[in-house]
């Protein structure tokens, strides 16, 4: 059987997108889910990975199902997502914690310490002052406030 389809999907920072298009680019079949976020305290923002991961796999059976497609006629599978969301994994590749999200501001004084420390260098470098949104705040923060957390992580997908 050829591969004559493509399967892009968008983890977008509220729902999953995911279409199926044809050789011409013509959407054949499209779903979308949505996924809750948490606001646990002001400033922050989280959302689950697995959350991420159903809504994902519903809309690829979704959309192959409304296509009437099996998986060996996918030619490419194209996927995007929000960036600075961090995934903290145990040993077993398991989510240790929610993801923090690029509009989270918890880890400011992380961001300033980083600046005390390394301020002009990372000017220079990245040609842009640390923020929250940054992996590597948001890093220091889980250290310094979960090292329970900390202690288990094994993998960082970003």
């Amino acid at each position: 059987m050829s591969k004559l389809y493509i399967l892009a999907s968008d983890l977008g920072s509220g729902s999953c997108k995911t279409v199926i298009l044809n050789h011409s680019g013509q959407v054949v079949a499209s779903a979308g889910a949505e996924y809750p976020t948490a606001y646990p305290y002001p400033g922050w923002v989280e959302q689950n990975p697995d959350d991420w991961y159903t809504a994902f796999a519903q809309t690829t059976r979704r959309v192959m199902a409304e296509a009437g497609i099996t998986a060996d006629q996918i030619a490419l599978v194209g996927l995007v997502a929000v960036t600075h969301n961090t995934v903290l994994l145990d040993h077993q590749d398991r989510p240790l914690r929610p993801c923090i999200l690029t509009f989270d501001q918890r880890s400011s004084e992380q961001c300033h310490q980083i600046t005390a420390r390394w301020g002009n260098q990372v000017q220079r470098q990245a040609r842009n002052s640390v923020t929250p949104l940054w992996t590597w705040p948001q890093l220091l923060w889980v250290k310094d406030n979960e090292p329970e957390v900390w202690s288990r992580v094994k993998r960082i997908l970003f």
